[in-house]
């Protein structure tokens, strides 16, 4: 909870920073991860802004996801209105205004800005201690276990990464995943503590 009752839920392995004393006329976060934000309406409409490596998310009061990914940063608005301001000269667009049930992802390799409906209720599953997919690729599941969990993942096949999962991982059960891509897709998991492989069960 926030000197200004705003709420914010961080996901695992985030960080959120902000100042002891807030400024009158602003208020500021400045985020490292993941973090789901349901920030307070002020009489005086005193602006929250929340600060990324690469973007900066400004709101009045409104409800709203944002993940910092080490290859793009999503933003997913679940009510009010946002506005994304770019920090990058190559992006073409440097500010971009959102609205609810609206998921916006920047790319840092390119710099495209991509904006589409997406569901509220799949890009925040993880405040409910779940992992939801549909039709995603087992790299994008991979990426998400190794942030949620902490682990270095090893894949021998490429081939695996471009297969589709659809289905939910308990976010607190690492298990549950590997049980998941055993049966699933016939492969071996192999542990040694965090270092993780997986291959196809042909492969010696």
């Amino acid at each position: 909870i926030l000197p200004d009752e705003s709420v914010v839920n961080l996901n695992a392995n985030s960080k959120l920073i902000y100042k002891r004393f807030w400024n009158s006329d602003q208020r500021e976060v400045w985020l490292k991860g993941e973090a789901f934000f349901s920030v307070t309406h002020q009489a005086d409409s005193t602006s929250f802004v929340v600060h990324t490596d690469h973007l900066d998310v400004q709101v009045l009061g409104t409800e709203f996801n944002v993940d910092e990914r080490t290859d793009k940063t999503q933003i997913m608005l679940s009510s009010g209105k946002v506005k994304v301001d770019f920090q990058h000269e190559k992006v073409l667009e440097k500010i971009v205004e959102m609205e609810p049930g609206e998921l916006l992802a920047y790319t840092y390799h390119d710099n495209k800005v991509h904006k589409e409906r997406a569901k509220v209720e799949l890009e925040t599953a993880w405040r409910n201690n779940q992992l939801i997919y549909e039709d995603a690729t087992i790299a994008d599941v991979i990426r998400d276990v190794e942030r949620q969990f902490g682990f270095d993942i090893h894949v021998e096949q490429d081939s695996i990464l471009h297969q589709k999962f659809t289905g939910m991982i308990p976010s607190n059960s690492p298990e549950a995943f590997f049980i998941t891509i055993k049966n699933t897709f016939d492969m071996q998991v192999i542990r040694n503590k965090k270092h993780i492989t997986i291959k196809a069960n042909d492969q010696r």
